[in-house]
């Protein structure tokens, strides 16, 4: 907890390696609906739970809106993002959340980066400006884009890319 407020995610990366090495704790990957606000232990599992804020660039709001909305109920990863655009807690960052497959309970990442792709930049992009209609009508056409996307990962060397990236260690 001390060297993730510090800001030193090298260093704190490099104690989680230690621990796993020497003391055999286990770092369970993150993942939505978890509480990744802070780091916590759970000594009866042997297990320490990571913060998002301990990945490079992310900072404590990142972990604090996941957590809220982990806590309400969503469907599916449409609605989801819909819900994040409307009440103005989408990020940038989501992006980098799939790669490692923060939400793996949606899909399987390579599926939902697909979809991310189609759902912030494509034809059917979404955005709270749109007209109701347009809204409704869009979200009809991304329900079905997610639902014709192939439930694939991303190839290992690909995902083991990613996570040394964005995490700076190996979580697979």
């Amino acid at each position: 907890n001390l060297m993730e407020q510090d800001g030193d995610k090298d260093r704190l990366n490099a104690a989680k390696e230690e621990a796993e090495n020497a003391y055999k704790i286990k770092f369970p990957p993150m993942r939505f609906g978890q509480d990744n606000r802070k780091i916590v232990a759970i000594s009866k599992e042997n297990k320490i739970t990571s913060s998002l804020t301990s990945i490079k660039g992310f900072g404590k709001d990142i972990g604090n809106n996941m957590f809220d909305l982990a806590q309400i109920q969503h469907n599916n990863f449409v609605d989801l993002l819909v819900y994040t655009i409307n009440s103005n807690v989408f990020s940038s960052k989501f992006e980098n959340l799939i790669k490692i497959n923060y939400f793996e309970q949606f899909g399987n990442n390579k599926k939902l980066l697909a979809f991310f792709k189609e759902f912030t930049k494509g034809k059917y992009r979404y955005n709270k400006k749109l007209k109701d209609k347009t809204k409704q009508l869009r979200l009809v056409e991304l329900h079905n884009i997610f639902n014709n996307i192939e439930n694939k990962r991303l190839n290992f060397n690909s995902q083991l890319d990613a996570e040394k990236e964005i995490l700076g260690y190996l979580q697979s």
